[in-house]
C-alpha cells in the first residue's frame, strides 16, 4: 500500500520536478501533493466502484 502511494505521490505529481526552493515553499506543495496522491489512492484501491465525485469537490 505504501508503494502504491509513493508511486502516486512521485511519478503522477512529479514531486521532484518541483522548483521551489524555500523549505516553506516546499513543505507547502508536498502537504498538496499529499492530499492529491491520498485520494488518487483511495479512489483506486479503496473505492475503486464509487464515482470521483465521492472524494473530489466541484471547482
Amino acid at each position: 500500500m505504501e508503494k502504491v502511494f509513493h508511486k502516486i505521490l512521485k511519478s503522477g505529481c512529479k514531486a521532484e520536478e518541483s522548483k521551489l526552493r524555500t523549505a516553506d515553499r516546499l513543505a507547502n506543495i508536498i502537504a498538496v501533493f499529499c492530499i492529491v496522491s491520498w485520494r488518487i489512492f483511495w479512489i483506486t484501491r479503496a473505492a475503486p466502484q464509487l464515482p470521483a465525485e465521492i472524494a473530489t469537490t466541484p471547482t
